[in-house]
């Protein structure tokens, strides 16, 4: 659903006013079709496999044999993907972003994980808080993602928290592949 928000946002749009999903016709072949586009097939999925799997060092300085990753999920988050998502930002643009959730070998997994839209950021120091859409709390402005960037080399695990207090652990994120789709004339 993340894809839709951006689409709607990028087109000055609001979403329908009325909650009900369809269930055929233009508007709901739209929203299956932006649900597959964020899958981002074939890679896509293989992203979050790798990045979920356990063999993949949560820290650089873990002891560990073989790892399908060179670095660990921080040293990826911190060095290669914060910068990625900042740029967004900083240009004005939506980032539709994944979070590592578990890890596991079972590809069934794969759907435990989760995609969220950072559309802001708080920079403290070493402190990094990115303000999020989740698309599980419709309405929610108050969901954010913290993370310490002080040492990519130490684990810093990402904390997940909304404006109902709701708090959880992710072990990563990503910044996901976004090309926009113009929804005009299928929402007033």
């Amino acid at each position: 659903m993340i894809f839709t928000v951006s689409d709607l946002f990028y087109a000055g749009k609001q979403p329908p006013a009325d909650r009900f999903t369809p269930s055929k016709g233009p508007l709901y072949n739209y929203l299956c079709q932006r649900l597959i586009d964020s899958f981002a097939l074939p890679f896509g999925p293989v992203q979050y496999y790798v990045w979920m799997n356990p063999t993949v060092k949560d820290a650089q300085g873990q002891p560990g044999g073989f790892s399908l990753a060179d670095n660990s999920r921080a040293w990826k988050m911190i060095c290669q993907e914060w910068p990625k998502i900042k740029v967004e930002i900083d240009g004005d643009r939506l980032c539709t972003i994944g979070l590592i959730l578990l890890k596991s070998w079972a590809p069934g997994d794969l759907g435990k994980n989760h995609q969220v839209l950072v559309y802001g950021y708080e920079l403290d120091g070493d402190s990094l808080k990115l303000m999020i859409y989740d698309p599980n709390a419709p309405g929610d402005d108050g969901s954010t993602l913290s993370v310490s960037l002080a040492d990519p080399g130490l684990l810093s695990p990402v904390v997940y928290a909304n404006s109902a207090g709701k708090i959880r652990d992710a072990l990563c994120f990503f910044r996901t592949y976004y090309k926009s789709k113009n929804p005009l004339g299928l929402m007033p």
